[in-house]
């Protein structure tokens, strides 16, 4: 119930701002002590400055997930991701039912994670080498991804 009802207001916000979400328009917006999102913020700037509470926004963003049903397998899938149309720099997320009705978009945001997973593959097999484990991350990492299917 509670994380529904932090999901709703995540949906409110990403609205009012014409589909683009921001973690600083979240952070604006938990703000009011009665927004649902208040209490998963540190507002004690001695402890927590404006900074650290942008991230923790990210953190909450990041956390809303979808359950999506495909060929009788139920997976879970980020609500938002970041938004490829922003311009270089810039912080907002999409939802992902959005990026589907952009043929555009929603390719220039599986590019942007299909480079998350070659820099994370890169990283592996350089922590392989250095390790001495060289041979067998190849094996590793095609085990890792072959399981995925569509």
């Amino acid at each position: 119930m509670y994380r529904q009802m932090i999901e709703n207001e995540i949906a409110r916000i990403e609205a009012a701002h014409n589909g683009v979400l921001r973690p600083e328009d979240v952070v604006v917006e938990a703000a009011d002590p009665a927004n649902p999102l208040h209490e998963e913020f540190e507002w004690d700037d001695a402890i927590a400055g404006p900074l650290w509470r942008v991230d923790q926004a990210r953190r909450i963003i990041r956390a809303v997930q979808l359950n999506v049903t495909v060929h009788d397998v139920t997976i879970q899938v980020p609500k938002y991701l970041h938004d490829p149309a922003l311009p270089w720099g810039e912080q907002g997320y999409v939802a992902t039912v959005t990026l589907r009705t952009d043929a555009e978009r929603s390719a220039a945001a599986l590019a942007c994670e299909v480079e998350r997973v070659r820099q994370s593959a890169t990283r592996a097999r350089a922590i392989a080498v250095e390790l001495d484990w060289g041979a067998q991350i190849q094996t590793q990492l095609l085990s890792a991804i072959g399981g995925v299917t569509v």
